[in-house]
């Protein structure tokens, strides 16, 4: 089951992560927690600084493992149908797209920790 339907309300906070690589900024990743559904989060922003150098997948790492920590059992994002990087790295890590969420120009994907 997606944890989409069951969210009762639009109640969450807003956290940003950064991440830092040899103290520099390597990039960020913003989270929504739904209030009314602490059980699922969602990624609002996922910026990476340098492409293609393995830091979305250390960020992504990172971020899955602190969901998990948090009690997080679910978490969702979405992402630009023509952006195939990104696409590519989610789904690496499990993503699955949600159909009755997508839009013309967009996907939303979804998965379990």
């Amino acid at each position: 089951m997606n944890p989409f339907m069951n969210v009762k309300g639009i109640n969450y906070k807003i956290h940003n992560l950064h991440f830092l690589l040899n103290n520099k900024s390597a990039g960020f990743l913003t989270e929504s927690k739904y209030i009314d559904d602490p059980s699922s989060t969602w990624i609002r922003d996922f910026y990476v600084k340098e492409k293609s150098q393995g830091i979305g997948k250390i960020m992504m790492q990172e971020f899955l493992e602190k969901a998990s920590e948090d009690g997080h059992i679910q978490v969702g994002l979405g992402v630009d149908k023509k952006n195939f990087p990104a696409i590519k790295l989610y789904r690496g890590f499990g993503f699955e797209e949600y159909k009755e969420k997508e839009t013309p120009t967009n996907y939303s994907l979804w998965r379990d920790i």
